[in-house]
């Protein structure tokens, strides 16, 4: 039996073509999933590295997850941000 040897595995055109349509699919499904969410589709998008950010005010922003295109909250504490529930901030809102 022939053993095999490891290599390096490299990019071909065909394969970046393909991470950058599923990228683009992706990015689509996250702006549908924003503009239909009741809070979100009010509020300004901010670009923060790769990440697209909907701002409540300084303390409170959401993202649309990469995979799994749920929309996830996050609360500034003590100078850093925490995620919480969709709960706490329809709490938040409504007040």
């Amino acid at each position: 039996m022939k053993t095999k040897t490891l290599g390096t595995v490299l990019p071909t055109s065909k394969s970046l073509a393909i991470n950058d349509r599923y990228a683009g699919e992706q990015k689509r499904k996250q702006n549908a999933v924003a503009q239909a969410h009741f809070v979100l589709r009010t509020l300004a998008a901010t670009k923060v590295g790769d990440e697209t950010r909907y701002y409540l005010d300084a303390d409170h922003y959401a993202i649309v997850g990469y995979n799994d295109l749920r929309v996830k909250w996050f609360e500034r504490r003590k100078g850093e941000f925490y995620s919480i529930t969709e709960k706490e901030i329809k709490n938040l809102i409504v007040k």
